[in-house]
C-alpha cells in the first residue's frame, strides 16, 4: 500500500527459480537414452522446457515457453483431413541440406498444432478444413538473433500442393506461452490415436472446470513427438528432420489440447529483401 495520498507502491520484489539449477542441468545438459541410442546418425537435441503446472489421473496441465520459431502451416481438406501424415515439417520449410562436413544445432520435441476451418464454397456452401501448423522453435543460439541477420524462412514449393492443400505459408513468428492439459499416448501417433486421445484430454479438462478452446467445435490439437528433432545449420537453416526409430515401450508421443485463449503467433518482421517470409497468399 501506499501513503501520504500516493498510490501504491513496490516495497520489495522477490525472484525464485520455477525449477532449481540442479534440475535444469539435469533436463537441458544431461543426454537422455535417446540421445545415446541416436548418436550414430543425428546429434543430440536441446529440449523447449515445458513446465507442469499440476497432474490429475487423467492428464497434466503444462505451460509451453513463449518461443520463436520457423511457422508452416497449410490448409487441407478432402481426404487429407484423416490421412496419416507423419508429425515433420513439410518440404517447402527446408532451406538448407545436410552436409557431413557440418554440424548442426537439433530441438526437439516436433510441435504440430491442429484446428478445424469451415471454408467458403461457390453457391453459399461450406467445407470443413484443417489448419495443420508446424511449428520449429529456434536453437537457442539463433533465436537471440536480430531479424535482419535470419535467412529466408521459404523453402520453395518444391513441385505441385498434395490433392486437397487449398494454401500454404512459411514465415518466423513469435509465439505466446500456450497451457495444454496434455498425456502421453502408446505407440505410434496415428491419426486415431491422435484425435482419441484430444477428444478424451477436452472432456476430462472441461469436466474439471477448465477452458477448452475449441473451433468449429473441435478441440485445438498440439501433438509433441519427442522422438522427432529438428536440425539447423550454422547459417540459421532449416536442414534435417529425423524421426527415431524406437521400441514401442520407450517411443515418446504427446497429445494436449489447447487451453483458455487461442495461440495468436506475431509475424516477425523481416528487414532485409532477402528474409520476407514466405506465402502463396492464397
Amino acid at each position: 500500500g501506499g501513503g501520504g495520498g500516493g498510490g501504491p507502491r513496490v516495497r520489495a520484489i522477490k525472484e525464485t527459480w520455477h525449477e532449481a539449477p540442479l534440475d535444469v542441468f539435469g533436463r537441458q545438459v544431461t543426454p537422455r537414452l535417446r540421445d545415446l541410442v541416436s548418436l550414430w546418425n543425428s546429434p543430440t537435441a536441446e529440449h523447449v522446457p515445458m513446465w507442469t503446472e499440476r497432474t490429475t489421473d487423467d492428464y497434466r496441465v503444462l505451460r509451453v515457453p513463449p518461443m520463436v520459431a520457423v511457422q508452416a502451416e497449410w490448409v487441407e481438406t478432402q481426404t487429407l483431413l484423416l490421412a496419416e501424415q507423419a508429425p515433420l515439417p513439410p518440404e517447402f520449410a527446408f532451406t538448407g541440406e545436410v552436409k557431413r562436413s557440418e554440424w548442426y544445432s537439433c530441438v526437439a520435441p516436433s510441435l504440430l498444432e491442429r484446428g478445424r476451418l469451415s471454408q467458403q464454397l461457390p453457391g453459399n456452401m461450406r467445407q470443413v478444413a484443417q489448419r495443420r501448423r508446424w511449428v520449429l522453435p529456434l536453437p537457442a543460439a539463433l533465436a537471440c538473433l536480430p531479424a535482419a541477420e535470419l535467412p529466408s524462412p521459404d523453402g520453395g514449393s518444391g513441385g505441385t500442393r498434395p490433392e486437397g492443400v487449398t494454401s500454404q505459408s512459411v514465415q518466423y513468428v513469435r509465439r505466446p506461452s500456450m497451457r495444454l492439459a496434455a498425456r502421453s499416448i502408446r505407440g505410434l501417433p496415428s491419426n486415431k490415436a491422435v484425435l482419441s486421445a484430444a477428444r478424451e484430454l477436452a472432456a476430462a479438462a472441461e469436466r474439471d472446470g477448465l477452458t477448452v478452446v475449441r473451433q468449429e467445435g473441435q478441440p485445438v490439437v498440439v501433438q509433441m513427438c519427442y522422438d522427432a528433432k529438428i536440425g539447423w545449420n550454422k547459417r540459421a537453416q532449416v536442414s534435417m528432420a529425423v524421426w527415431l526409430s524406437m521400441p514401442p515401450l520407450l517411443q515418446d508421443n504427446q497429445v494436449g489440447v489447447l487451453l483458455d485463449v487461442p495461440c495468436t503467433p506475431v509475424p516477425l518482421p523481416m528487414i532485409d529483401a532477402g528474409g520476407a517470409s514466405g506465402s502463396d497468399g492464397s
